[in-house]
């Protein structure tokens, strides 16, 4: 009934109720949330905010489930990030980072495993 495509991404992509997920290009993008939201809707779930750097796969949503911007500006260059478990985005290029902001810790066993573990 839906491509394979659509089931490996439920059973992979997923990281509790949140999915990051890249397509080949936009059209298979807007099939993939087309479909991706009638098979949890039959599960009786509604999956809400979504997002994406391309203007056809939001406008292919309805405005309820789109994600409200919660958008931060680097005012140096005008990029702008969203925040995804663990990582920011940057919309404009399509890149994921993370900031590290390491804690000074006592040069201990214990304050070694502290940052590593902030990690």
């Amino acid at each position: 009934m839906y491509s394979p495509k659509v089931t490996l991404t439920l059973e992979r992509d997923f990281y509790v109720d949140d999915l990051l997920k890249s397509t080949n290009n936009k059209e298979n993008a807007v099939l993939l949330c087309k479909d991706l939201r009638k098979i949890l809707g039959r599960g009786g779930f509604r999956h809400t905010k979504w997002m994406s750097n391309g203007q056809e796969v939001v406008d292919s949503i309805p405005p309820e489930e789109q994600a409200k911007p919660s958008v931060t500006v680097n005012l140096e260059d005008g990029s702008e990030f969203e925040r995804t478990p663990g990582l920011q985005w940057n919309i404009r290029d399509d890149n994921f980072f993370f900031e590290v902001h390491l804690k000074e810790k006592a040069p201990t066993r214990r304050g070694v495993l502290s940052v590593a573990s902030s990690l």
